[in-house]
């Protein structure tokens, strides 16, 4: 469970790709590539290749960062949750005194 949220904070601050659609030419979708900035990273968006950088795009590439931070935060919050009730039902109860007054 700890391996789980170690690899969500890991994760939240990788880049990612983002492909973009473009309008079909001769029955080929041509796609625009960016890079885009990790969730809890750079908001910077650079394009990956050369059609990324001369097109007129028909919607904003790297769109959903506020999604992923949102998916990080609940994630770490819910593995957190799930590593501290593990730990507290995992742990052994102390021995009973038995009365020896009977």
């Amino acid at each position: 469970m700890v391996g789980f949220v170690v690899a969500v904070g890991l994760w939240a601050f990788r880049p990612w790709t983002s492909a973009v659609s473009l309008p079909a030419v001769d029955n080929k979708t041509p796609q625009a590539t960016f890079r885009c900035g990790a969730p809890f990273g750079s908001a910077s968006v650079d394009p990956s290749n050369g059609l990324a950088r001369s097109s007129d795009l028909p919607h904003a590439p790297c769109t959903s960062r506020g999604a992923r931070r949102v998916l990080a935060v609940l994630d770490v919050i819910l593995g957190s949750a799930l590593v501290v009730v593990l730990v507290t039902v995992g742990r052994p109860q102390p021995a009973t005194e038995v009365d020896s007054n009977i």
